[in-house]
């Protein structure tokens, strides 16, 4: 009976004893899968004609991670909003492998988008043959968490640091108001950590960092992740993973293009108003008076600013020894204007004082142009999702607030692009608009006869 009583002790104690580091080899396992999975995302562009400052260079930073060996990353969408008003044309993206300070670097490109949940998915591009690391292809889901209790972990690349890794609870799965698809955890995250994978101890990616609420450090939020797939469409990460019958290697077989579908909306944006401003200085000396050194002040009207790049002067007119010596204390809010009067001649007078013979008075007239701006709030067209489809019913909720002139758009790959109604009339695709929702009900097959062409390129229907 002792006997069996110490064995019994052992096995418990030995099970007590290897629960703990197996949970900690699992969780030690999922970092080190997730951390070479991680990428440093640099986005750079040239600011836009119509900003304060065209041609001028911008840059944001975020953290990404790779979901398959092709180069699918995932990211958020707000590391290009944050470059504000640029020019798409000039964007480009890099990737660095690792962490910021990596020597290699590689260009991506936005695949998908969805600016309402704050999700871009780019491709990294690989030399031939090479694969990404990534992060477990198996995705966990609201069932698979218990609020407040399980364990979540996340590691990115926050500013000021070169790496960094937390863990937390997941304490609602309802965000706030206008926001209700976030998810609100406990980790604290910092700026530059945006994008970063969230996981649990088995290393399955629950969602992706979003950021915090502002005034309210304790309620950090992420995007969960099955709006990612919907993005990208169901198991599409690149090329299909297909067995060959031949052997158990597995080999890429390259799938068509998806078809995608695209979304645009007119949203509020920022753009600048320009103005010319025209003025003109003018002063005079009395005859028999000393010189005068003057300086005139120009500033900018409120709420506006001054292209110093644009201020032109000219001498109007002048007299004497009068001298415009240029400008000076330049600033998009003031400058100032130097100039000197002094009389020419020679001004006599008798031993009264009084004057015999006067000097020549000196006289100036100087103009100035010059440009001033201020931002304002236009409406302006823009991508606002953009996801591979498969032709199922669809809904686009929660367009970010005052869109306007919603447009939607089929593309088939190629140029090939149809125009999806928005009244709902047309009965194979048509896209309903519901307050902030679109939601879009296909007849069955709609999509396959819409594949279909003409010689000619012609769409049968």
């Amino acid at each position: 009976m002792k006997h069996s009583f110490l064995t019994l002790s052992l096995t418990a104690v030995l099970a007590i004893s290897m629960a703990v580091p197996l949970h900690a080899q699992d969780v030690q396992k999922a970092h080190e899968q997730v951390s070479k999975a991680l990428g440093y995302v640099v986005a750079k562009a040239l600011m836009a004609g119509d900003s304060l400052t065209p041609g001028v260079p911008v840059e944001s930073h975020a953290t990404g991670f790779f979901i398959d060996r092709f180069g699918t990353m995932v990211t958020n969408h707000h590391v290009l909003e944050a470059l504000g008003n640029y020019e798409p044309s000039t964007l480009a993206i890099t990737v660095h492998m690792g962490d910021m300070y990596a020597s290699e670097k590689r260009p991506a490109e936005v695949d998908f988008l969805d600016a309402m949940k704050d999700l871009l998915v780019l491709r990294v591009r690989g030399s031939f043959g090479h694969q990404f690391n990534h992060v477990r292809r198996e995705f966990a889901y609201q069932s698979d968490i218990t609020l407040a209790q399980t364990p979540v972990y996340t590691m990115g690349f926050p500013e000021g640091y070169s790496y960094m890794t937390g863990d937390g609870k997941i304490n609602a799965f309802d965000g706030p108001s206008g926001h209700f698809y976030l998810w609100v955890t406990d980790m604290q995250f910092k700026a530059g950590q945006s994008g970063s994978p969230v996981y649990l101890q088995d290393g399955r990616i629950v969602g992706v960092v979003k950021g915090q609420e502002r005034g309210f450090a304790q309620n950090n939020f992420i995007i969960p992740f099955r709006y990612v797939t919907r993005l990208a469409g169901p198991g599409y990460f690149g090329p299909t993973e297909v067995v060959d019958k031949s052997g158990d290697d597995i080999i890429a077989a390259m799938t068509p293009e998806p078809a995608r579908i695209k979304v645009y909306g007119s949203v509020p944006a920022s753009s600048v108003e320009r103005r010319t401003v025209n003025r003109t200085f003018e002063s005079a000396n009395l005859p028999c008076t000393p010189s005068e050194d003057l300086m005139w002040g120009v500033e900018a009207a409120e709420g506006w600013i001054i292209d110093t790049s644009t201020i032109k002067t000219s001498v109007i007119q002048k007299a004497a020894k009068a001298l415009f010596s240029g400008i000076e204390a330049v600033s998009q809010k003031a400058f100032q204007l130097k100039a000197k009067l002094e009389n020419a001649g020679q001004c006599v007078r008798n031993p009264s004082g009084r004057v015999i013979d006067e000097d020549v008075p000196a006289s100036l007239n100087v103009g100035v142009t010059y440009t001033e701006l201020r931002e304002i709030t236009v409406p302006k067209q823009r991508l606002l999702y953009e996801a591979a489809y498969a032709g199922d019913a669809i809904d686009l909720d929660i367009l970010p607030e005052g869109v306007t002139d919603v447009k939607a758009m089929l593309s088939l790959g190629g140029n090939m692009e149809v125009a999806l109604s928005l009244d709902g009339n047309n009965p194979d695709f048509g896209l309903v608009a519901k307050g902030d929702t679109l939601q879009l009900r296909p007849e069955s097959g709609w999509l396959n006869r819409l594949r279909r062409f003409e010689d000619g390129g012609e769409v049968i229907g």
